[in-house]
């Protein structure tokens, strides 16, 4: 039902919209817009959206109870995500970040894996206290990334980026570490 009248819930015509956990969007949705904004799913625990669905620009923001967020997304040409204070884990493979993203305000983020995004030069994870796991790869944009006192990190893959320094003396109880295929010295 939701899938046919998402226009109606995304307009905020419906108040059910409020009481949605989990929305999984895949390729048998009709989307009637280029754009997702979430803005009305304020009870959201977990968003995915397939690979196969095609929408040009993504927005989630101000979602206090969104703990989960996977997009595959490689024809997406603006990922933007800001307040979003509950997230553990954030997995987007493929599309374009916007450059407005709010990295630093998902302060409870424990595992991050982000793939093949364009548009992501800098990414500053200093705030990000919690993170355990992050692969952070194939990201031709990304040329800095930037860690403080992240000591519960264990596993840091940054392979295939176009990172030209990187410092991790912050980071005291890394496992795994991969820089392969960067611009370090």
């Amino acid at each position: 039902y939701l899938k046919d009248n998402y226009s109606k819930y995304i307009s905020g015509q419906f108040l059910n919209a409020l009481y949605i956990n989990d929305l999984t969007i895949n390729s048998n949705w009709k989307l009637p817009y280029d754009t997702l904004n979430f803005d009305y799913f304020k009870n959201l625990k977990k968003i995915e959206i397939s690979t196969l669905v095609e929408v040009k620009n993504i927005k989630i923001s101000n979602l206090n109870s969104l703990s989960e967020i996977k997009l595959f997304g490689d024809g997406t040409k603006s990922i933007t995500m800001d307040s979003l204070h509950e997230l553990k884990e954030l997995t987007i493979l493929g599309g374009k970040i916007s450059t407005s993203t709010n990295f630093e305000s998902m302060t409870k983020i424990t595992y991050m894996h982000l793939d093949n995004l364009t548009g992501l030069s800098k990414l500053d994870l200093r705030s990000l206290v919690n993170l355990s796991f992050a692969s952070i790869t194939k990201n031709p944009d990304l040329t800095t990334v930037e860690f403080g006192e992240n000591t519960k990190i264990l596993g840091l893959y940054l392979s295939n980026n176009n990172i030209s320094q990187l410092s991790i003396k912050g980071i005291s109880g890394l496992i795994s570490l991969d820089v392969s295929n960067n611009n370090l010295a």
